[in-house]
């Protein structure tokens, strides 16, 4: 079987059986990318429950062959990125690295306990704002994040270019209004922002789509919430 580049599978047993350590007896856990059950098979020993999602099909004949009988696996192949996640309490995974941020949209409109992730290096240090990324705007509104350890390159194979870190993200209350704009990521700025004002100010719909056309740029409230730049974020920040 070939080995897709973004596929690092854990092979530090002591490393695996850290990351599984954050499970306990009564968990649902929801893990991404099992690719060959390793963290799965330690996950299954500690949680109540594992829903693992792989969009890998060439995975699926190994993964249910060695958990076949198991009543606490349950295997979903799809893209993790449109499947509909079971209710789940924490989310352990080694993550493929290509979808570490897109992850953390989808993220942001659930409720769990924690997201304990492996993730490259680089991307921790965004998540903890030590490197600058836009993130560093959002992410403080719905988590606090710690990394916990770098990982080692020779802790996978096919061993990474970069090296890891493992993290935990706790999901955290705010009032900060940008949060209400960012559970909507995937609309227009200028209806996200006119969802806010109606349930703010008790507009109708008409005068809240007016009050909102003058706030900003029609360029910029005709833009994605997630595709807003560091700019135009600060800018939001200054006026909502």
């Amino acid at each position: 079987m070939a080995v897709n580049l973004d596929q690092h599978f854990m092979i530090d047993k002591d490393l695996l059986k850290e990351v599984a350590s954050y499970a306990d007896e009564f968990d649902v856990i929801l893990e991404i990318g099992p690719g060959k059950g390793a963290l799965t098979e330690e996950l299954a020993k500690r949680a109540q429950m594992v829903f693992a999602i792989e969009k890998d099909n060439d995975f699926m004949e190994e993964l249910e062959e060695k958990f076949t009988g198991s009543k606490k696996v349950v295997f979903m192949f799809d893209d993790v990125m449109k499947a509909e996640f079971p209710r789940f309490t924490k989310c352990i995974s080694n993550l493929p690295y290509s979808i570490c941020e897109p992850l953390l949209w989808r993220l942001f409109r659930l409720e769990f306990e924690s997201a304990v992730l492996v993730v490259p290096e680089g991307f921790a240090d965004i998540l903890i704002g030590k490197s600058w990324s836009k993130l560093n705007y959002i992410l403080p509104i719905f988590y606090s994040i710690k990394k916990v350890k770098t990982i080692p390159r020779d802790a996978f194979f096919p061993e990474p270019r970069v090296k890891s870190a493992l993290v935990v993200l706790t999901p955290r209350k705010s009032d900060n209004p940008l949060r209400e704009i960012y559970l909507q990521y995937d609309k227009k700025l200028r209806n996200a922002l006119r969802e806010m004002v109606m349930k703010k100010d008790d507009l109708t719909k008409r005068k809240a789509s007016l009050q909102v056309s003058t706030m900003f740029p029609k360029k910029m409230l005709d833009k994605k919430v997630l595709n807003l730049s560091a700019v135009e974020i600060k800018q939001l920040m200054e006026k909502v």
